[in-house]
């Protein structure tokens, strides 16, 4: 019986892991361009929860090289979360564009984050966040933009 417990668990936990890389489509190192000292990728689409979102990202090459791709898409994945988690419970959320960038005289990541919402009477709202991160990728704020 625990020997079925344990199988039916796996295929659970394999399929869950399958649907999640389905869902979830994001940046790949190949996907940047170099161009005069800086990494850029503008207007990308990636998958996140079956969304097409447009992403666009720029910082210098060395910057890119000592942060690294895990970090950005890291970034990317805890600003969805965060923002939809500031929807309230029964309006709908659809992310559409994220754009970002790294400054480093102040050795920090922005973002803003372009979505639409839709409350329970059907009515759209477009809403734009700007989030900010530190050197490390770790969050620091959001702010409302409109």
């Amino acid at each position: 019986m625990k020997k079925l417990f344990l199988l039916l668990l796996f295929g659970f936990a394999l399929g869950h892991a399958q649907e999640a890389a389905i869902k979830n489509k994001l940046l790949l190192e190949s996907d940047f361009k170099t161009q005069d000292g800086r990494m850029l990728v503008s207007e990308f689409p990636c998958q996140f929860s079956n969304n097409k979102v447009l992403i666009s990202v720029i910082c210098k090459t060395q910057a890119f090289k000592e942060f690294g791709i895990q970090k950005i898409n890291d970034m990317i994945l805890f600003a969805h979360d965060k923002i939809r988690n500031t929807i309230p419970v029964g309006y709908g959320y659809k992310p559409s564009e994220i754009k970002m960038s790294y400054n480093p005289e102040a050795k920090a990541w922005s973002m803003t984050s372009l979505f639409a919402s839709t409350d329970a009477a059907g009515m759209t709202r477009e809403n734009l966040l700007a989030l900010d991160f530190d050197n490390n990728g770790k969050f620091l704020l959001m702010k409302k933009i409109f």
